[in-house]
């Protein structure tokens, strides 16, 4: 079964939004990606367990960086995902922890990601979590943790995609098993 995990954000201005977000749904901020012990990402949890995973970009004066980026994570079986992309011929690239040379010192996660230039597919990747592996530091953190603190009564119940092609995103959509439920 496929549902919605989280969905990282990538922005210059990571606490601002951040704060708005969490002083507007009562929400707790928790610290995420943490390389060498400084949080790049920071977030929130919602009441339905699905999160908000908000990256700083790194060079906030790089005026050709982009200035906002998101991507939708769905979670599931990242085989049948995979499989299930294919029959309406998307590209996609699995990365999984066993592949690495070093597994322990990666994500305790694999993820699958769709090529760019697929439409709204190119807009989200997949994720599996894997249960009870070594997690290294830099991904130890509460946002990260599936059982860890949720706050507040907010719950994200649907997400908007811009899309040009409805057709080609309603074929994405059926063959994961989920439903347009607007324009």
């Amino acid at each position: 079964m496929v549902g919605l995990d989280h969905i990282a954000i990538w922005t210059r201005h990571r606490d601002r939004l951040l704060q708005a977000i969490a002083t507007a749904a009562d929400l707790r901020i928790l610290d995420g990606y943490a390389p060498d012990g400084a949080p790049t990402a920071r977030g929130v949890r919602l009441s339905n367990r699905t999160f908000l995973d908000i990256h700083q970009i790194a060079d906030v004066r790089d005026a050709a960086a982009p200035t906002f980026h998101r991507l939708l994570a769905l979670s599931g079986d990242i085989d049948d995902i995979e499989r299930r992309a294919a029959a309406v011929r998307l590209r996609s690239k699995a990365i999984r922890r066993r592949d690495s040379p070093q597994p322990e010192m990666e994500a305790p996660w694999d993820i699958l990601a769709f090529r760019k230039g697929q439409g709204v597919a190119s807009e989200m990747f997949a994720i599996a979590y894997h249960e009870g592996v070594a997690t290294p530091a830099a991904y130890a953190q509460p946002l990260y943790d599936p059982a860890g603190p949720a706050s507040g009564d907010a719950r994200l119940a649907r997400v908007w995609l811009p899309c040009e092609a409805p057709a080609e995103a309603g074929a994405f959509f059926a063959a994961l098993g989920a439903t347009a439920t607007g324009a």
